[in-house]
């Protein structure tokens, strides 16, 4: 949730309600991280169904 990118008591930090925001969000940038169990494989119902996601990784091969 871009922890450290935006101070926790800004309007737009999410860190409260993840959970809400990761369910309606439309689009996820995904920065050095895999869709694991701890992003719940960016499935649903964690993730809104329609959820388009954008990988960056350093390592072509990891993607």
């Amino acid at each position: 949730m871009g922890k450290g990118l935006v101070a926790d008591t800004h309007e737009l930090a999410a860190t409260a309600a993840r959970s809400l925001a990761s369910g309606c969000c439309d689009v996820v940038l995904v920065v050095g991280a895999w869709l694991n169990r701890l992003l719940h494989f960016g499935e649903p119902p964690k993730w809104s169904k329609d959820v388009k996601f954008i990988l960056v990784d350093v390592s072509r091969e990891e993607i």
